[in-house]
């Protein structure tokens, strides 16, 4: 009988996948659609002004970043992590994407570049960074990224066939946001 005490806090103290609370989910939910929200408003920018599209791609970059910052520090907080750690690494990931895109900016205004290819070339390293930040931070950002890098190639050589990929894309981000809120509820009868 000792032995079956003694059991139970270590049963108790066993790290076990605690399933995520909906509210959480939800939030998650929300800061995809608005990355997706945004992505499209940006490709919408790029295909009807594309001379303005540079410089909306240059104001996602914080938008992303502090996006992706403000669910890091969440997770971090919810993982007992240090926040210093994970805002180091998505610190140095968010600004290295803005260093890239002034880059660009130095190539359309010295003339090497037109503002055209230049929004190309910031939506590319916007697309990259995002994907990036979804290997290492958080899978939703996978999502948004390779949707922003299929917008690259639909802009530079299907422009015709823009808004189908867009609505695909779409279509495909819901799936995965159903098949994540429909595994979350029947994990923790597993």
């Amino acid at each position: 009988m000792p032995r079956a005490e003694s059991e139970r806090p270590l049963e108790a103290t066993t790290p076990t996948a605690p399933p995520r609370p909906a509210r959480k989910l939800a939030v998650e939910e929300i800061i995809l659609v608005v990355l997706l929200t945004l992505s499209a408003v940006g490709i919408a920018i790029s295909e009807i002004l594309p001379r303005a599209a540079f410089g909306y791609w240059l104001a996602m970059v914080p938008v992303f970043g502090g996006i992706s910052l403000f669910a890091g520090w969440s997770r971090a907080r919810e993982q007992g992590l240090t926040a210093f750690g994970v805002l180091r690494n998505q610190l140095l990931h968010w600004i290295a994407l803005a260093v890239a895109v002034c880059l660009v900016f130095l190539f359309e205004y010295t003339g090497r570049m037109s503002s055209e290819d230049a929004a190309l070339v910031a939506l590319l390293a916007l697309a990259l960074t995002t994907f990036l930040a979804g290997v290492h931070f958080n899978w939703r950002y996978c999502v948004v990224g390779a949707l922003l890098a299929a917008a690259v190639a639909a802009l530079a050589v299907l422009k015709e066939f823009l808004w189908v990929l867009v609505i695909a894309a779409v279509v495909i981000a819901a799936f995965l946001v159903y098949r994540a809120r429909r595994s979350a509820p029947s994990a923790p009868s597993s």
